[in-house]
């Protein structure tokens, strides 16, 4: 590397108050160096990064790839903690509707207060798309129904007839039909 670049680096890490030698610093070229070790090679770019931070010392040719570990390092920490919600969201949902309940009879007309509504499949017929929607109210009993109409996640209130009752995978649902939106 060039006496010039390392010096216009310098003045680059001063400009921005970048400090090589803090605690939080040393910490992150650690983590991240631990991080990337633990990769299985699966693309020419997680090689190629591997490579250069297993080189004894680094030169202008290496500096792209090694500047790009941090970046790729904080999107990996990003993903998994999106992971983590996801399945804390998951696990939060499966609590919930645990306590599901068979709701009226068959035959019955109910009114169900949505808390949330989920599109699970939908396919195509010669009548149009059909689609299986899951709807659980604000007490976790879970509610399905199928249906040709597209429903937002503004509907909040529905109205109709209970056709089944049903259990999946150990969770009670009730199986509506000929519903209509009331709000």
């Amino acid at each position: 590397m060039s006496r010039e670049l390392i010096e216009d680096l310098k003045e680059e890490m001063k400009a921005v108050n970048f400090n090589e030698n803090s605690t939080d610093t040393v910490q992150l070229v650690s983590d991240a160096l631990t991080w990337i070790t633990s990769q299985e090679e699966s693309n020419n770019y997680i090689h190629n990064l591997k490579t250069a931070c297993n080189l004894e010392y680094v030169s202008g040719r290496n500096l792209g790839i090694l500047a790009s570990l941090f970046p790729t390092y904080d999107r990996e920490l990003e993903y998994q903690a999106e992971l983590r919600e996801r399945e804390r969201k998951r696990a939060a949902e499966k609590a919930k509707e645990a306590n599901s309940q068979h709701i009226g009879n068959v035959g019955d007309r109910i009114t169900v207060n949505i808390d949330s509504i989920r599109c699970l499949t939908s396919w195509e017929t010669q009548w149009g798309i059909t689609r299986i929607y899951k709807l659980v109210d604000d007490k976790g009993n879970v509610f399905t129904w199928k249906t040709s109409k597209y429903l937002d996640d503004e509907v909040k209130v529905i109205k109709g007839t209970v056709k089944e009752h049903t259990e999946y995978r150990g969770i009670k649902q009730t199986e509506l039909t000929k519903c209509k939106e009331i709000a």
